[in-house]
């Protein structure tokens, strides 16, 4: 049993059809990423306002920079997973087309 049928598209289309469906993907995971970081950190904002900090304490914290630090790190994760994806999905067309194109 086949998991997938081969298409008549060529890995090129292929792959910018998943980029496609990707980049529209990213769109979603862009407003997660962001809806969580702020969640995260209103509370954290708010009491820091209301200790005083000033701008330099607030640089020096660790709780702030290591909600920084997490929203950067899975934000590259989310915009590397499209090309990377796009990328393994061509590569697989192009041996599974090569493998037909032999037989």
């Amino acid at each position: 049993m086949r998991l997938f049928q081969i298409s008549t598209l060529t890995p090129t289309e292929i792959f910018n059809d998943g980029f496609s469906v990707g980049n529209k993907i990213l769109n979603t995971q862009t407003n997660t990423l962001l809806f969580n970081f702020f969640s995260a950190t209103f509370p954290l904002f708010f009491l820091i306002h209301s200790l005083g900090y000033k701008f330099t304490d607030i640089l020096n914290d660790k709780l702030v920079v290591a909600e920084i630090l997490t929203t950067l790190i899975c934000t590259v994760g989310v915009i590397l997973t499209v090309p990377i994806t796009s990328f393994l999905v061509y590569h697989k067309a192009n041996k599974v087309k090569l493998k037909k194109t032999d037989n």
